[in-house]
């Protein structure tokens, strides 16, 4: 028999494609482990300034703008003159 099955090489390629090929389709993945690892960074930096309070703050303008979809097309703004 000439015919290969499964070699661990093209096995670990394919797991090595299609976790490439996940992380490429969903771009969130990667985006809330950089997240994460920005907060753990800024945790160890500055233990006091990660907080519920802080985190209240980080994840408020997030809801109001899903909320309201005008929102996020109006020019009128905190953040826009």
């Amino acid at each position: 028999m000439t015919g290969v099955a499964g070699t661990p090489e093209t096995q670990t390629g394919m797991r090595t494609t299609g976790l490439r090929a996940l992380l490429r389709d969903r771009p969130i993945i990667p985006l809330v482990g950089l997240l994460v690892l920005l907060v753990a960074a800024i945790a160890v930096a500055q233990p006091t300034s990660v907080t519920p309070s802080w985190a209240g703050v980080m994840i408020r303008p997030a809801r109001r703008s899903r909320s309201s979809p005008a929102a996020s097309t109006s020019r009128s703004g905190p953040w826009r003159p």
